[in-house]
């Protein structure tokens, strides 16, 4: 499967999370780096909900703060090497996979 087939198997509303991720991405790292979508309980909530659908489809991963250097209130995530490479591709699919 690739990953237009991967994104049809998710909600509208997770598309619409995934591209704002997406404008985040980092071609040379694999990363994307997305200040906190959310401003209150409610909306995290909804956000997390669709953002469980991208990775059960292993469209996305989010990259845990002890891995990576990030700024406050940011978020960090890798959009899967192999649906889209980047130049560092080694050290992104190595990434990757010592991610849950």
């Amino acid at each position: 499967m690739d990953i237009f087939d991967r994104l049809e198997q998710v909600s509208n509303k997770a598309i619409h999370y995934f591209n704002q991720i997406k404008v985040h991405y980092d071609r040379e790292t694999g990363l994307a780096r997305l200040p906190k979508p959310y401003e209150n309980k409610n909306q995290q909530v909804v956000f997390s909900r669709h953002l469980k659908e991208l990775i059960e489809q292993q469209i996305l991963k989010k990259v845990p703060s002890h891995l990576v250097h990030r700024k406050r209130g940011e978020l960090v995530f890798i959009i899967n090497p192999e649906f889209i490479k980047c130049f560092q591709y080694a050290q992104a699919k190595m990434l990757w996979k010592t991610l849950p």
